[in-house]
C-alpha cells in the first residue's frame, strides 16, 4: 500500500504544471459568470437552456418564487449618481426577474446574493401589449443608484427554450460634470498657466468618423467614465490608464496609454465596426508552449470577449488559431493552431454560448505577421487567437 502512495505522489509531482482545468469558465446562467454591461444602448441576449453550474437563489428568500431553470445574470455597475432605466422585449410571457442592489469596490471580490439588496422581484412579468403578434414589451420602473453601487440583474426564464431577448439598458447620470471634474483631479496635474494636454478620439477604423463610446478610464487612483467621442486629458508623467471602450455596432477596444508631462498630441483610438469579413485579435491569450493548455491569467480577456458574444447574440464567428513555427507550413503546426482554437470554442461553450454561433479553424504558420520575428514579441504576435465575424 505504501509503495502504490509514493508511485501517485511521484505520478502527480511529475505531471505538467500547467493544464487546461487551471483555467476556470464561468456560466452567465451564474453569479460567477455574470455579464458585465458596459455601455448604454440595445443588447440581444440568447438563453443558455439551462441554470448553470450553482443554484444561486437557493440561499435566498426568493428560493420560492423564482426557481432556476433559465436564467441570464448581468452586472450594471454606476460609475455616477443617477438613474438605471431598461426595457425588455421577449416574443413569450415566461420571464420572471429579480434586481439586487450592492456596494461595489474596484478590485474586490462580488459579494455573495445573500449579502446583496433586493430591489425588484416579479414572479410573472406584465407585459406592456396583449396582441399575440407582438413581441411582449416589459418596461421596468426606474432605479436609483449611488456612485459605487452596482445592480444584479436576474432574468429567469420558466421554459427552456434556447429563445433570445432583446434588453435596452440606459445609465442616465445626474450630473455630467461630476464626471469630468472628479477626472480632472485624477489626470491633470497641471498648473494654472499650462496648457500641456492630450486629445483621446475615438474614431472608426476605416473612416476615421467619430464613434460615441462608453469609455472607462482607470488609474490607480480612480475609475471614472465618460460617453464621448472626444476626451481631453491633462498629462501626467506617472499616470499608466487603461482605458475600456465600448460602443454600439462595434468590437470593444481596450488599450494602456502611458501619460507623459511632455506630450501634447493627440491620441486616435480606432474602433472597429461588427461587420461580416472583420477579423479581430484576441491579444494576451497564451499557450503552454508546444500545447493547446491555457496558460493562467488569460481569464479577464476570455471574460470580455465572452460578455460581448453573450450581449450580441446574433454574430457569428469562426475561431481562427495560428502559431508562430518558422519555415514551411507543416501538418504539426495546422493541427496544434487547431486545438488552439478549439480550446477557445471550449472555453465560451462552457460559458453558456451557443456552439451553432461558433466554428474553428487551424491556420498553422500560414499567416504570420512577422514572416522573420526578430525577438519574443514579434514570436508571440504571430502566436495569436483571432476572431473573424461570418454573420
Amino acid at each position: 500500500m505504501r509503495t502504490l502512495i509514493r508511485f501517485i505522489s511521484f505520478f502527480v509531482a511529475t505531471s505538467p504544471v500547467y493544464s487546461q482545468e487551471l483555467i476556470s469558465t464561468e456560466n452567465i446562467a451564474d453569479l460567477k459568470g455574470a455579464v458585465e454591461i458596459e455601455r448604454n444602448g440595445s443588447y440581444t441576449i440568447e438563453f443558455t437552456g439551462n441554470w448553470g453550474w450553482d443554484k444561486d437563489l437557493s440561499v435566498t428568500s426568493i428560493a420560492e418564487q423564482i426557481k432556476e431553470k433559465n436564467s441570464i445574470f448581468l452586472i450594471k455597475r454606476c460609475l455616477s449618481e443617477g438613474d438605471l432605466v431598461f426595457e425588455i422585449n421577449y416574443k413569450q410571457p415566461t420571464l420572471q426577474l429579480a434586481i439586487f442592489k450592492f456596494n461595489s469596490v474596484e478590485g474586490q471580490k462580488t459579494p455573495e446574493i445573500k449579502d446583496m439588496k433586493l430591489v425588484y422581484l416579479s414572479k410573472e412579468l406584465q407585459s406592456k401589449y396583449s396582441n399575440k403578434d407582438q413581441s411582449d414589451e416589459y418596461k421596468l420602473p426606474d432605479f436609483k443608484c449611488e456612485k459605487g453601487e452596482s445592480f444584479l440583474i436576474i432574468i429567469n426564464n420558466i421554459k427552456k427554450s434556447l429563445g433570445s431577448l432583446s434588453l435596452t439598458m440606459e445609465s442616465k447620470v445626474a450630473d455630467l460634470e461630476t464626471i469630468k471634474t472628479d477626472h480632472t483631479k485624477i489626470f491633470d496635474d497641471r498648473l494654472p498657466n499650462d496648457n500641456t494636454s492630450i486629445v483621446m478620439k475615438f474614431v472608426d477604423e476605416e473612416f476615421k468618423t467619430p464613434v460615441i463610446c462608453s469609455a472607462t478610464l482607470i488609474s490607480k487612483k480612480k475609475t471614472a467614465l465618460f460617453i464621448a467621442s472626444e476626451i481631453i486629458l491633462g498629462s501626467d508623467s506617472k499616470a499608466k490608464l487603461q482605458v475600456r471602450c465600448d460602443a454600439e455596432g462595434y468590437f470593444f477596444k481596450d488599450t494602456i496609454l502611458n501619460l507623459t508631462n511632455t506630450v501634447k498630441d493627440t491620441i486616435e483610438i480606432p474602433m472597429k465596426s461588427i461587420s461580416v469579413g472583420k477579423i479581430f485579435k484576441i491579444d494576451k491569450i497564451e499557450f503552454v508552449k508546444g500545447t493547446a493548455n491555457l496558460i493562467p491569467g488569460t481569464e479577464s480577456i476570455l471574460r470580455r470577449v465572452k460578455d460581448f458574444l453573450i450581449l450580441n447574440s446574433d454574430v457569428r464567428i469562426e475561431i481562427q488559431g495560428h502559431v508562430n513555427n518558422e519555415g514551411e507550413e507543416n501538418k504539426k503546426s495546422a493541427k496544434l493552431s487547431a486545438k488552439r482554437a478549439l480550446t477557445i470554442k471550449k472555453y465560451f461553450i462552457k460559458a453558456g454560448i451557443n456552439k451553432d454561433r461558433m466554428t474553428h479553424k487551424g491556420y498553422g504558420n500560414s499567416q504570420p505577421i512577422f514572416p522573420t520575428p526578430k525577438n519574443e514579441d514579434e514570436q508571440q504576435a504571430n502566436r495569436r487567437v483571432e476572431i473573424k465575424i461570418v454573420k
